[in-house]
């Protein structure tokens, strides 16, 4: 009896105390990044009673996404993963800078040096998503290859020391607009909800109702990953469906058939394109983008949010759109039906709406022509983390369509273009 008081004055005393430190908290706007002074919970949602993600350790350098409120703040942490932590400076200390500011250096930086200049040059970096290390004032192996991706990236000489046209160009970017300030895309179609938006531009955003139109727009304008979605829309009422080819750079047929599908026409509904999701995993044909796999960086759950600033791009688009159906195009390296440890030539679907009808309707039309050896495969569940698993854990008909990097390309593209076609029908989109 005496024990299980002690637990619960315990409690008591523990919840008491940090329900005391957030009456403490700063009101101070933080200006971009923050450093833990004292471990501190990174929580799922901005209140004391929200579920814990994990603990942050002292000495960690955060992004932060935005001023939650008088007590929270929305950051991300150097493995990725993005919710709400206290603003309590006891355990959370804001560093004073700003990435719109004009970088004013006093020497040139490299390799080996140390101090707040090269917190500032490093804290540009992040958030043009170059530098994925901690923020910690040590110009080391990995700030140098950011700095050498960066030049090389905007053409500059490529010799990774921060220099008069490096910092000229980052302060381009960064210029007092907030053009790239902050890793968030918002899109030009939904309402101004997020203050951490990365610009979105496009053009002919608005038609006429019942008049066909084409919109291109531009995810993480001046940014490394900045890549054009296309959003082409019927004359007449439809579905909403959203193509995506690219998630992974290394893997051709899928953003090769997307390229072509974003010049196609419909009658009816609104058709949305990526073609190159991972422009930067693309352009070094690497399976990862600046950030790490694409694939597993969307929502998990419900209420969750994507992991970095290309996922972020991407989902706010599904949010502002709510496509009805998702179809994203993949590779595997070898053919399911012969190695289980692959997912080529597959059709991965999730459990909602009349997916899995769509699914095994699509693998015996293409089946219909192939060897034992060779046929399309049905699999459940995309993997958690990828837009398919995101977009049907929020009510879209999703799936991922895999043919096998084994096969010519341009067989691997015909078999893309048709699953696109059927899903379409499954959709009731119609082309012209």
């Amino acid at each position: 009896m005496k024990r299980k008081l002690t637990i619960a004055a315990l409690s008591v005393f523990l919840l008491l105390a940090m329900t005391i430190s957030m009456v403490f908290a700063t009101t101070e706007e933080m200006t971009g990044l923050a450093v833990v002074e004292r471990g501190a919970y990174l929580r799922t949602e901005p209140k004391l009673n929200a579920t814990r993600i994990q603990l942050v350790p002292k000495g960690e350098t955060l992004v932060v996404l935005e001023q939650a409120n008088q007590y929270w703040q929305k950051v991300q942490t150097q493995n990725g993963r993005i919710g709400y932590i206290t603003t309590n400076p006891t355990y959370v200390k804001a560093i004073p800078s700003n990435v719109n500011a004009t970088l004013q250096l006093e020497r040139s930086l490299k390799r080996g040096d140390r101090g707040n200049d090269v917190v500032e040059v490093q804290m540009r970096l992040t958030n043009l998503g170059f530098y994925t290390g901690r923020v910690d004032g040590d110009f080391g192996p990995m700030t140098h290859r950011a700095v050498e991706n960066f030049q090389r990236e905007h053409n500059l000489i490529v010799d990774g020391v921060v220099g008069p046209q490096t910092t000229r160009k980052l302060n381009e970017l960064l210029a007092g607009n907030g053009q790239a300030a902050a890793p968030v895309a918002a899109p030009v179609a939904a309402p101004a909800n997020n203050n951490s938006a990365a610009p979105v531009t496009g053009s002919n955003d608005t038609a006429p109702a019942g008049q066909a139109s084409v919109t291109t727009k531009t995810l993480g304008q001046g940014t490394s990953w900045a890549t054009e979605m296309y959003v082409i829309k019927g004359a007449k009422e439809g579905p909403t469906v959203m193509i995506v080819g690219g998630v992974h750079g290394n893997e051709p047929a899928g953003f090769r058939a997307a390229r072509q599908i974003k010049d196609w026409k419909i009658e009816n509904g609104t058709l949305i394109v990526i073609p190159d999701a991972n422009k930067v995993g693309i352009s070094n044909n690497r399976r990862n983008s600046s950030f790490g796999d694409l694939n597993r960086a969307f929502p998990q759950s419900n209420g969750a949010t994507a992991s970095d600033a290309l996922s972020r791009a991407i989902w706010s688009e599904y949010q502002a759109y709510k496509p009805q159906y998702v179809l994203d195009l993949h590779e595997g390296y070898d053919y399911n039906v012969q190695n289980r440890n692959s997912v080529g030539q597959t059709i991965i679907y999730h459990p909602s709406g009349q997916m899995q009808s769509f699914a095994n309707k699509l693998t015996a039309e293409l089946n219909k022509n192939l060897p034992s050896t060779k046929r399309f495969n049905v699999l459940r569940n995309p993997v958690g983390g990828s837009l398919a698993r995101a977009a049907g854990l929020h009510g879209s008909e999703a799936a991922i369509f895999e043919t096998c990097t084994k096969d010519p390309i341009n067989t691997r593209v015909q078999y893309q273009i048709k699953a696109v076609e059927m899903f379409f029908d499954h959709a009731g989109m119609k082309r012209q």
